[in-house]
């Protein structure tokens, strides 16, 4: 690794990783409803949850509902991250979080 810090508060993949991804915490929040998202970015995390609003709601032709997110990351270590782009409550995640 360099000597240069990372100051754009995206980890890095880790070296050997085969250029996998970290996929970081987020909280997004659609209409009042909170969720937890597991993304490299605060746009892909940001689009999860707005599919996952769309599947339980339903979605009407041109709408696009403002989704809100910032990183949560006392949940980064959770091990539902890994169980593919899908929105949870805080309270599951947490049951999954190592504390």
């Amino acid at each position: 690794m360099s000597d240069i810090p990372n100051t754009s508060g995206v980890q890095p993949a880790l070296p050997g990783a085969g250029g996998s991804v970290i996929l970081l915490a987020w909280e997004v929040e659609i209409r009042g409803l909170r969720c937890i998202a597991f993304a490299a970015t605060k746009a892909k995390a940001q689009w999860i949850a707005t599919k996952g609003y769309w599947d339980a709601y339903g979605r009407r032709k041109g709408e696009w509902p403002r989704a809100d997110a910032k990183r949560a990351p006392r949940h980064d270590n959770a091990r539902l991250k890994h169980d593919g782009p899908k929105t949870y409550s805080e309270e599951y995640v947490y049951s999954f979080t190592e504390h």
